[in-house]
C-alpha cells in the first residue's frame, strides 16, 4: 500500500514537473516570438524608409538648405502652413517676420483675413535661434530661386504633409513634415519661441491640428 502511494506521489510529480517545463517553454516562446515581431516590425520600417528614399527625386532627397545658415535680415520670414482633405481640417498658418529694432510690431501677433492667418513678428537674433532649432531637426530641404508669396486661407490642397516655407529676399526654401510625426517634431522648437504669446500662438496651432501639448491652456493666451 504504501509502495503504491509513493508510486502516485512520485507520479504526480513528475506530472507537475512536465506541467511546470512546458509552461515555461511556452511563456518562453511567446516573449520570443513578441521579440521577433518587434524586430520585424523594425526591418519593415526601415525597409519602406529607404524604399521611399530611393523613389524620391534627386532633387528633393533629404538635404540642409543654405537659408538656414545665410545671415538673417530684415526680409527673412517662415511659415508653417497645413490644410488637411476637407474644410474643417482649415488650421491657420503660422507665420514668423523679422522687424527691425524699435519696430512697433515687434512681439505682436496679428490675425488678418478674418482670423485666418498669423502673422507673429520677432528680431533677426530670434529668428537665428528659431532656424536653429529647425536645423537640428535634420529635414529635407528643397532650394528655389526667388521669394515665394506664402500660402493663404485660399489654398485649398488637401495632403498629408505639414509645409514650411522659409524665404529670404532673393530665395526660398521648402521643407515637410507628415502629419503624424507633426506634433513630437514641432515640439522641440517651443524652447525657441521668443514671448509666451508667440510659444502660445505656435502651441495652440499643433493643439488645432490634435497635437498633446504639455501645460497648454487654449482659455490662457499670454498678453503681448
Amino acid at each position: 500500500m504504501n509502495v503504491l502511494l509513493q508510486s502516485r506521489r512520485i507520479a504526480l510529480l513528475v506530472v507537475a514537473i512536465v506541467a511546470l517545463f512546458m509552461t515555461g517553454l511556452t511563456i518562453y516562446f511567446r516573449v520570443d516570438q513578441r521579440r521577433l515581431a518587434a524586430q520585424n516590425q523594425k526591418l519593415l520600417i526601415e525597409v519602406s524608409d529607404l524604399q521611399s528614399r530611393e523613389n524620391m527625386p534627386s532633387e528633393v532627397r533629404p538635404h540642409p538648405t543654405v537659408l538656414l545658415e545665410t545671415p538673417i535680415s530684415n526680409e527673412t520670414a517662415l511659415s508653417f502652413y497645413w490644410f488637411g482633405d476637407m474644410e474643417s481640417h482649415f488650421r491657420d498658418p503660422v507665420n514668423l517676420f523679422v522687424v527691425p529694432d524699435g519696430d512697433s510690431r515687434f512681439h505682436k501677433v496679428e490675425m488678418p483675413d478674418n482670423n485666418r492667418q498669423v502673422n507673429a513678428f520677432v528680431s533677426a537674433g530670434e529668428m537665428k535661434r528659431i532656424l536653429g532649432g529647425l536645423k537640428a531637426l535634420g529635414l529635407s530641404w528643397v532650394d528655389f530661386r526667388g521669394r515665394e508669396v506664402f500660402k493663404d486661407k485660399f489654398s485649398r490642397k488637401g495632403t498629408d504633409m505639414l509645409d514650411i516655407t522659409l524665404v529670404s529676399s532673393d530665395a526660398t526654401a521648402k521643407a515637410q513634415i507628415r502629419i503624424a510625426r507633426m506634433c513630437d517634431r514641432l515640439d522641440r522648437l517651443d524652447s525657441v519661441m521668443p514671448s509666451p504669446r508667440i510659444l502660445w500662438q505656435f502651441q495652440t496651432f499643433r493643439w488645432d491640428n490634435g497635437c498633446y501639448v504639455r501645460g497648454y491652456d487654449n482659455s490662457a493666451m499670454p498678453p503681448e
